[in-house]
């Protein structure tokens, strides 16, 4: 109670206590009918649109969509068949099959007024997936049929199917088919996958030159593209020279082709003594386009410094690096087996190795420090004799091992073909067990690609490199076969 003055009186006044705020409640306005049983209902609705036996209840149910069924008739070259389907689901999922269910003001067809419609040169099962799709059934999805998916969902502007037939497509590319891709790619007048192509071509060149049997068929424009590109992955550029040459071996044009694309290699980046070879080589007539080149190579190399950077504007892309491949990273797991794919090293590329999710090699072991290693690309001497090095720096408390041996804190290292690297004291280290439960740790395996220097590339030198890696699922596809890969639309 409160007391309220009124005069020379004191008057007791009731007051209300204020009253409880609502509360609010978290919900929302939209619900939703749940996927689960939206897809349900439509494979029902496929049922007994085809006929399939079910409960009584459907000859009920096709009486009442008798008004909104249409028969499509499919004409492939493996055969014809009728489908029962809806006129709105189908016109729904396609503007162009709306415009002949229901015809339109721009685009009216004589089958618009009937009970059915005709589609030329679609195969039944293809159609048959199609509506499997529309209806909510999960496809198991091979190259063929994805694309024949692809074909149909792009000519109706079935959006959403399309894109996931160019998932699975792009996804199936590999370096040992890839010409075969690429013909694929422009054949469906995919831009998805003939991207995907140029940009396997230029990431894995030496593995598609390596592996896939039709590469001399790869057309000239498409490597021309991907010599001319700096993204382009090697190991020295006369390794793209190599390439470019077996391109050509057998060709009926193979000098003029090879006096094109001589014109878009990086000669000042090749090695010296092999340019010098090559200059003291001029009496062959089939390869005078390479005394230009070779010359203007040269005296770039033996130029100082100070003339290097005049003769850069000139030379612009011919003296630029590519991304020079100097070897990779494979993480095998404590029972020796590969556990990711190897991690290519490019200069520009670091990898953190550490406990962190953050870190793009990640141990999860306590005694693993957050960051625990730096592995990176470093620049070695000066002037010509410049080289790259792959390089490991131990950032970490307890300490990295490369071979069995402490890095120690702050310590640098040079990484060398088959060097283990392991971030937690290695079995056996000095007569002691393993430390921080090893027993459960895997190792870092570096294998390296011999280093080009700048300048001079050193392609000359054999070194250890790598031979591709073959798995299991880079099968050799030629039109008309499949790589036996399923996955779910």
């Amino acid at each position: 109670m409160a007391r309220r003055v009124r005069g020379d009186e004191d008057v007791e006044s009731p007051v209300e206590a204020p009253a409880p705020k609502r509360r609010r409640l978290a919900s929302s306005n939209v619900i939703l009918r749940p996927p689960s049983e939206l897809r349900e209902s439509l494979e029902l609705l496929y049922a007994r649109l085809q006929g399939e036996p079910d409960e009584a209840a459907a000859a009920a149910a096709d009486a009442s969509l008798q008004s909104e069924m249409v028969v499509v008739r499919t004409l492939g070259a493996r055969g014809q068949r009728s489908f029962r389907c809806l006129r709105s689901l189908l016109a729904s999922a396609s503007r162009p099959l709306a415009a002949m269910l229901y015809g339109s003001d721009r685009l009216r067809m004589r089958e618009s007024d009937a009970c059915s419609i005709t589609l030329h040169a679609v195969e039944p099962s293809t159609f048959e997936l199609l509506l499997h799709y529309l209806h909510g059934k999960g496809l198991q999805l091979e190259v063929n049929s994805a694309v024949a998916l692809y074909s149909l969902a792009d000519y109706y502007d079935i959006t959403s199917l399309r894109e996931a037939c160019s998932d699975f497509l792009e996804a199936g590319v590999r370096p040992n088919a890839l010409v075969w891709w690429l013909a694929l790619a422009r054949e469906l007048q995919c831009q998805r996958l003939g991207a995907r192509c140029r940009e396997m071509l230029q990431a894995e060149l030496v593995a598609v030159d390596a592996t896939d049997p039709r590469f001399r068929a790869l057309p000239e424009e498409d490597l021309v593209a991907a010599i001319q590109s700096s993204a382009v992955v090697c190991t020295g550029e006369r390794d793209v020279w190599d390439i470019v040459q077996r391109w050509a071996a057998g060709r009926p044009d193979q000098a003029g082709a090879l006096e094109r694309l001589a014109q878009h290699i990086r000669w000042p980046l090749m090695d010296t003594a092999y340019l010098q070879s090559l200059d003291h080589a001029r009496c062959s007539r089939s390869h005078a386009y390479q005394v230009p080149l070779i010359a203007e190579a040269l005296h770039y190399q033996r130029a100082t410094p100070a003339v290097r950077k005049e003769l850069l504007d000139s030379l612009g892309l011919r003296a630029t690096p590519r991304q020079y491949l100097l070897g990779e990273l494979v993480v095998f797991d404590r029972t020796g087996a590969s556990s990711d794919e190897p991690r290519p090293i490019k200069p520009g590329d670091e990898y953190t190795v550490g406990r962190s999710r953050r870190s793009d090699l990640i141990f999860a072991n306590p005694f693993v420090s957050s960051t625990h290693c730096r592995i990176y690309i470093d620049e070695v001497g000066e002037g010509a004799s410049r080289e790259l090095e792959v390089k490991l720096k131990d950032v970490s408390s307890n300490g990295a091992y490369v071979n069995a041996e402490l890095v120690g804190r702050d310590n640098v290292v040079s990484l060398k073909h088959g060097d283990r690297i392991s971030v937690v004291r290695p079995q056996g280290v000095h007569g002691e067990a393993a430390g921080g439960g090893n027993a459960m740790m895997g190792y870092i395996l570096f294998r390296q690609r011999r280093p080009p220097a700048r300048g001079a590339d050193a392609s000359a030198s054999k070194a250890a490199s790598i031979t591709p890696a073959t798995e299991a699922h880079d099968v050799a596809l030629a039109p008309g076969e499949d790589g036996g890969v399923t996955r779910d639309a």
